[in-house]
């Protein structure tokens, strides 16, 4: 029938394609406003440094070759892209972009056969226009990407539980996916046995996944693959011991409720930061009624909850990006949510009144879905800050509105007035080598809140992380080096997290006896001159 056919073109293309235009678009839009971020250009010194120039991931650290050993397929697409359209924000941010775009048409897909189109349909919107989602999606380190793997390898694994079959093929397109999630972000490998316990719960009599030869096979080649990652990274630390604590030194799960800094409700709360969260969390709560009546809702919930679970147990390093990758399933299960209480408002008040159920129906899901998407938009009532701390701005990956830090203005400026031959410390050298080419000299820290390394070799000495620039240490060593250099330049951003690794008589030295020459959004540019040296460089010059 026409009327079918063309119903079916609208729900299979025409909101797919809206979707995926939507997503592109929104993520698109000023992708080379911000500057290239600390952790994005690591990504990109190892597309560039290595895979450009080698065929494999690895950056210069200290003279000599520095492979990668986690986030191993994040340069992959970076490098293809620059490959093709040269170095650019645009060009190094693009392959998120897509994989965000993916991400949108899979949350489409899975939310549709989860439950139905409508929810599908609401899932994608919510993640297109949600700003946690467009910051994201147009960032060039892992988040995107992981997101997009861990989603797809969900869908997997549920084909797999729902319908308690397997074929030959399907376990090694699951242990591959797997892999693609695993060397994306060695820490989201916790989904490994939260699948598997989610599988033994809800196994019913007539399953026999478990059964077969192939699944065993590509499970044991899933935890081959991570045992020789894990392995292969401890290994690759010789001759260097650490100072500080970073993701890097995770070579096994360890126990984070035995730290000081234990946070039983970070992951949790993450969620909750933002105010365009507000509608999802509500609803995501909400979907709590219908757990017992719905067993989709129930895998969702299991997964969201055994994957909090491991990472609160087991990862005790903080930040939000950690938890992005549930990202989706929150939302799904809020709009499954939405339109479940909207069948259960309309059938109360249909009881109490003469309206039509339809009627009714369909003016609850009006105004749910209005207030949803009117709340999640990057120009909704987002300034009710209901959630969030009006005393402090919200976190810069909720902000849609944000332009980062100031890492390319301060190293234009760097490189305006550089000299041959100046002294630079900088605190954050992979940007300064992404936009100048400029290594720097050292890196200034006094309280330890970035990881250093000690070199234990002949010449034993503290390496920042990143480039392997000899570590100043105290007052007393930074003054060395001012009086032994006739120019020197101290590079400052992020401004307020640089000063925090300094003792107090540090900070005064730089504010009180250093020239600012530029300033910007969270970036300082300091210059000292020892004009008798500068004098005496004149003179036999």
């Amino acid at each position: 029938m026409p009327g079918n056919h063309t119903h079916s073109l609208f729900w299979r293309v025409y909101i797919p394609g809206f979707i995926a235009l939507l997503t592109l678009l929104l993520r698109l839009h000023n992708i080379d406003v911000p500057s290239i971020t600390q952790d994005e250009s690591s990504m990109i010194r190892y597309a560039q440094e290595g895979i450009l120039e080698r065929g494999y991931s690895f950056r210069w650290r200290g003279g000599e070759e520095f492979l990668l050993s986690t986030y191993e397929l994040v340069p992959y697409p970076i490098a293809i892209s620059i490959f093709f359209l040269g170095f650019s924000e645009f060009a190094v941010r693009l392959p998120a972009v897509f994989f965000a775009v993916g991400t949108s048409l899979l949350i489409y897909y899975f939310a549709s056969y989860l439950f139905n189109r409508k929810v599908g349909l609401l899932s994608a919107l919510i993640f297109a226009i949600l700003p946690w989602a467009i910051y994201w999606g147009n960032n060039a380190f892992y988040p995107a990407q992981l997101q997009f793997f861990t989603l797809l390898l969900t869908i997997l694994v549920h084909r797999v539980f729902s319908t308690g079959q397997i074929n030959n093929a399907l376990p090694y397109l699951i242990c591959l996916c797997f892999l693609a999630t695993f060397f994306t972000w060695e820490v989201a490998g916790i989904v490994l046995p939260v699948f598997l316990i989610i599988g033994l719960l809800t196994r019913s009599e007539n399953s026999n996944w478990h059964t077969g030869k192939h699944t065993w096979y590509a499970g044991g080649i899933a935890i081959l693959a991570v045992v020789a990652q894990l392995t292969y990274r401890t290994i690759l630390r010789y001759p260097y011991e650490k100072l500080g604590n970073s993701l890097s030194d995770l070579s096994f799960l360890r126990l984070a409720f035995t730290q000081t800094d234990f946070s039983p409700f970070f992951y949790v709360q993450a969620f909750s930061k933002g105010d365009a969260h507000m509608m999802i969390i509500l609803f995501f709560i909400v979907g709590l009624f219908f757990l017992r009546a719905n067993h989709n809702m129930r895998f969702l919930y299991l997964f969201f909850l055994g994957c909090q679970i491991f990472l609160t147990i087991f990862l005790g390093l903080y930040a939000l990006r950690y938890s992005y990758f549930l990202l989706p399933y929150v939302i799904i299960i809020a709009s499954a949510a939405t339109f479940l209480f909207c069948d259960y408002l309309a059938g109360s008040l249909h009881s109490t009144s003469l309206v039509s159920l339809n009627v009714i129906k369909r003016a609850n899901i009006a105004v749910l879905l209005t207030l949803q998407v009117a709340i999640a938009l990057p120009w909704g009532l987002q300034g009710f800050n209901i959630f969030s701390d009006k005393k402090k701005a919200p976190p810069l990956e909720f902000s849609y509105y944000h332009r980062g830090a100031s890492f390319r203005t301060i190293a234009q400026a760097l490189q305006k007035h550089y000299h041959s031959g100046d002294i630079i410390i900088v605190q954050a050298p992979s940007p300064l080598i992404v936009y100048t080419q400029l290594t720097g000299n050292y890196f200034l820290q006094s309280i330890t809140s970035s990881a250093v390394f000690f070199d234990t070799t002949d010449s034993p000495y503290y390496m920042d992380k990143w480039v392997g620039n000899p570590v100043l240490r105290n007052y007393q060593e930074l003054q060395s080096i001012l009086y032994q250099h006739p120019r020197v330049w101290f590079v400052s951003v992020p401004h307020f997290r640089s000063m925090k690794r300094l003792e107090p008589v540090l900070q005064d030295l730089i504010a009180n006896e250093m020239t600012l020459v530029a300033e910007s959004i969270n970036g300082r540019l300091y210059f000292w001159e020892n004009k008798h040296l500068a004098n005496q460089s004149a003179n036999e010059t």
